[in-house]
């Protein structure tokens, strides 16, 4: 089975060549393997979608909130004594599920 054809011409690999004992496929004669690389090109765009939810995640670092209030609900939950509201909680649960 010849491996060359499985890829699509557009994608093909480079040839091997033969220009000295330490060759690699893809490797450029050893005249220009000498020479400084050139400077790159590339570029770099950021989108408005990106840059909202970079925004966001940011913001999202200085939420303030309670810590007194969050500690206290934490120690109610490990003694058992958090007090739940099954309607209440259900409400919510049907009310999240209608937004989808």
């Amino acid at each position: 089975m010849d491996i060359k054809n499985l890829l699509p011409s557009s994608t093909r690999l480079p040839e091997a060549t033969s220009t000295g004992a330490n060759t690699r496929v893809g490797d450029r004669d050893s005249k220009q393997s000498d020479a400084a690389p050139s400077p790159s090109t590339d570029s770099l765009t950021i989108t408005q979608t990106a840059r909202v939810l970079n925004a966001a995640m940011e913001g999202a670092k200085t939420v303030p909130y309670d810590s007194e209030k969050v500690e206290s609900i934490k120690a109610a939950l490990a003694d058992g004594n958090y007090p739940i509201d099954n309607t209440r909680l259900a409400e919510s649960i049907l009310d999240s599920e209608s937004l989808t």
